[in-house]
């Protein structure tokens, strides 16, 4: 007697997720989730801004703060903190460090309250958290005008890189070209400058997501509406900006993607192939954008090491959407966003006050499923970040009063998700010699070899799913789908 046990994953490889616990966090004014990475705990850390003094929080703040919220692997706050100036700070990365701390960055709107004080008003501000959230070290960065950190990287030599803007050109920042110029600086463990660098032209140039490279470089993405100084091939309005940075912030090569309409990019991933994958948004139906459905597109290029465009897809319906954070999964890529469109090009159902939105593709960029979750006020995906058990979480906002059962406190408030890891589907192999097909399969699953008397079906866990007498080469799963 052969007894064959099936490890059926095909039958949900194609399924959208389930949703494992969603949270709304915050208090009865107005709190906005920026940026979530997953933590060696199985949990997470979520950063944002925070304007309540009650609810989730604990710690008044100044004005409008930074408000960091650990939570562990079932979305229960482990601790929580609201730090900044005595002004308006916009918080915008965070990741954990090699020692289990925390480092995050943002803009500071003056220097008091938490803030190291300094002689210019709002400048970079990044702060060095341990384990339990308390400040280790702090420092501002920047000049007499105006400078903002979208992305901040713990590098192999322990420092760190953050990427963002400015536009002063006093203090510490030297080469500005005019306007806001995309402006990197590295950092030391400790938080001491070792080296900074503008970029850009006489227009607005501003990076949102840096990630080091193989090489000990850094690769960038930003955006731009100059066509002098650092930038060629400009196409027209807004350009997503990629930028390729040497180890010591050197400009190695720069690719401007886009059309006549307006383009941005909000994330930048160096895939398991060591290529580049960009997500953002586009506005344009000409030069590099090509399918766009609606008014606003999500938009994600794939680029090969050397910057030139491998593929390029466009995502969306009739109305707006953009893909605001992406990570690669087992089964390819996974993003975060924002729709507004009801049943046309790549959407279904109706969204029209803006609802989350998570989908995945293959490696290809091909949709495989695709989530929303809404309410009937505005909600949003700003951030994607994947748990070492597969799992996918993001963070934004919800403006509703209850979003799948999580009930709002206020205005606004940190929308939380935890989603169920999708099943991957690999390739059936036997060595006794059995073989079955097809794979993956819908209904009718066929054996090769007659000798085949009972069939058992597993879930990943090893769950019995399914146990059925085999009478001939064939079996009936319908019942399971």
């Amino acid at each position: 007697m052969k007894i064959l046990p099936l490890f059926l994953f095909t039958l949900l490889a194609s399924a959208q997720p389930s949703t494992e616990w969603v949270r709304c966090l915050g208090g009865t004014l107005s709190e906005h989730a920026t940026n979530i990475k997953a933590t060696s705990d199985g949990g997470c850390i979520v950063i944002g801004t925070t304007s309540s003094d009650n609810g989730d929080i604990t710690d008044p703040p100044g004005y409008i703060d930074f408000w960091i919220v650990k939570l562990s692997t079932t979305g229960t706050i482990q601790w929580q903190k609201t730090l900044g100036s005595l002004n308006t700070d916009y918080a915008n990365a965070i990741e954990q460090t090699s020692d289990g701390g925390y480092i995050f960055t943002g803009m500071a709107g003056s220097s008091n309250g938490d803030v190291t004080p300094s002689t210019f008003g709002s400048q970079i501000w990044v702060v060095k958290l341990n384990s339990a959230g308390d400040i280790q070290w702090q420092n501002t960065f920047g000049g007499s005008q105006e400078e903002y950190a979208y992305s901040i990287r713990q590098t192999t030599d322990g420092g760190y890189v953050v990427a963002g803007s400015s536009s002063s050109a006093d203090g510490g920042v030297t080469g500005n070209h005019g306007n806001f110029d995309v402006w990197i600086i590295k950092l030391s463990g400790t938080g001491t400058l070792q080296w900074q660098k503008s970029y850009g032209g006489n227009g607005y140039d501003e990076a949102y997501s840096i990630r080091q490279t193989s090489d000990g470089g850094y690769i960038v993405a930003a955006y731009t509406e100059s066509n002098n100084g650092n930038v060629t091939g400009f196409h027209g309005f807004y350009d997503i900006w990629v930028l390729k940075l040497n180890a010591l912030g050197n400009l190695t090569w720069q690719k401007t993607l886009g059309g006549s309409g307006q383009e941005r990019p909000n994330d930048i991933i160096i895939t398991n192939d060591n290529n580049y994958l960009v997500a953002g948004m586009t506005m344009s139906i000409d030069g590099d954008a090509t399918g766009n459905d609606g008014v606003l597109d999500a938009w994600v290029i794939k680029l090969n090491p050397a910057g030139v465009i491998q593929w390029q897809k466009t995502y969306g319906g009739a109305g707006s959407e953009t893909a605001t954070g992406v990570v690669q999964t087992a089964n390819g890529f996974a993003f975060s966003g924002i729709t507004d469109s009801s049943e046309s090009g790549d959407i279904t159902g109706s969204h029209p006050n803006y609802d989350a939105w998570v989908f995945e593709t293959d490696l290809s960029g091909t949709i495989q499923w695709q989530k929303y979750m809404g309410t009937d006020s505005i909600d949003a995906f700003k951030s994607i970040d994947q748990t070492a058990g597969g799992n996918l979480i993001m963070a934004g906002s919800s403006m509703g009063t209850s979003i799948e059962g999580a009930a709002g406190h206020g205005s606004e408030d940190y929308l939380v998700v935890k989603l169920k890891p999708s099943l991957a589907a690999p390739d059936f192999t036997d060595t006794t010699g059995l073989a079955a097909y097809p794979n993956p399969v819908n209904y009718i699953l066929h054996f090769s070899n007659g000798d085949v008397e009972k069939a058992e079906i597993l879930d990943i866990g090893g769950r019995l799913l399914y146990s059925r007498a085999v009478y001939g080469n064939s079996i009936d799963l319908q019942g399971m789908a």
